[in-house]
């Protein structure tokens, strides 16, 4: 072999030895997944149902994807139907409390009514805090959530 071939082997052996590298440190400095709301970019983030921008509180859900991704929704009924088949592992959820500032986590969430305030995407839900007087299951919010897509869908 002429030196000039042996040269461009240890080239390519160094560049695959290179790019194996990087690909690894990639996927080791994946983000880790928050245990914890993070800030919303109120009127800038999408929502992940119906891509339009999420900027009402009170109605707001954040999901955070095994992977580090961070989801956000525009209205509780929404990200019920999302997260009763997730396309990707769910590490925790957290719904905007219909009421006040603070932000609820999924285990521990309950849902009321929100008339008269009509909600983003007209599922009409609020979040409470799980055991709230009259506060909806989980199940029980996301079964009214699909009733009303069944009613969408039967609408001519």
């Amino acid at each position: 072999m002429s030196p000039a071939a042996a040269r461009g082997l240890k080239v390519a052996a160094v560049a695959a030895v290179l790019l194996a590298t990087a690909f690894l440190v990639r996927s080791l400095v994946r983000p880790a997944p928050a245990d914890a709301p993070v800030p919303v970019p109120w009127d800038q983030a999408p929502c992940e149902g119906c891509r339009m921008l999420v900027g009402e509180p009170a109605f707001a859900v954040q999901v955070h994807l095994e992977d580090g991704r961070v989801l956000f929704f525009d209205d509780p009924g929404e990200a019920l139907l999302w997260l009763a088949d997730p396309p990707s592992p769910v590490h925790a959820a957290w719904f905007h409390a219909l009421h006040g500032d603070g932000w609820i986590a999924r285990d521990a969430v309950g849902f009321v009514s929100a008339a008269p305030t009509p909600t983003p995407m007209g599922y009409g839900l609020g979040a409470v805090e799980a055991g709230t007087p009259g506060a909806l299951t989980p199940a029980q919010a996301l079964e009214r959530a699909r009733r009303v897509e069944r009613e969408r869908e039967a609408a001519p």
